[in-house]
């Protein structure tokens, strides 16, 4: 049999959590990894499209987790090969270690004073970053592999 993982999905890793699978895009684009043993992590590696899974040679635990991620449609099966993997869905592995969320406050001279916000300060005197520092951190932000 041929497994391949489906788009919007994504092999990734991060310090001390290098084994997940990841919505890119899409409705579970905000949903947690799901975070796999090496081993079963390993195993569905070879969901790539092209190359054969023989069910037979699987642990127990990896055939279960094949199962799973098929019933939800996260990984497709055929008996012919298909197309390979989108280069963004490879297997990558992010420098730092996993971070679910950033928040941000990119201003301290809102005027809104809205009662659920913490930031609200109208009279601030600390200088704004400029726009491309701005854009800097979101991309360093991207880089660590943070989706939200």
């Amino acid at each position: 049999m041929y497994y391949r993982l489906k788009e919007p999905y994504s092999f990734r890793g991060w310090k001390k959590r290098p084994f997940a699978i990841r919505a890119e895009y899409g409705p579970n684009k905000y949903d947690r990894p799901f975070f796999l043993r090496k081993n079963d992590f390993l195993d569905i590696l070879y969901c790539n499209g092209v190359e054969e899974v023989d069910e037979n040679e699987l642990s127990e635990s990896s055939a279960q987790a094949f199962k799973e991620f098929e019933y939800h449609g996260i990984i497709e099966k055929s008996d012919k090969p298909m197309e390979p993997l989108k280069p963004w869905q490879r297997y990558h592995v992010f420098p730092t270690r996993y971070v679910e969320v950033v928040h941000w406050s990119i201003t301290g001279k809102c005027n809104f004073n809205c009662r659920h916000c913490l930031v609200s300060a109208p009279d601030s005197h600390h200088p704004q970053l400029p726009l491309s520092d701005c854009m800097h951190i979101i991309d360093q932000i991207a880089k660590c592999g943070i989706a939200e």
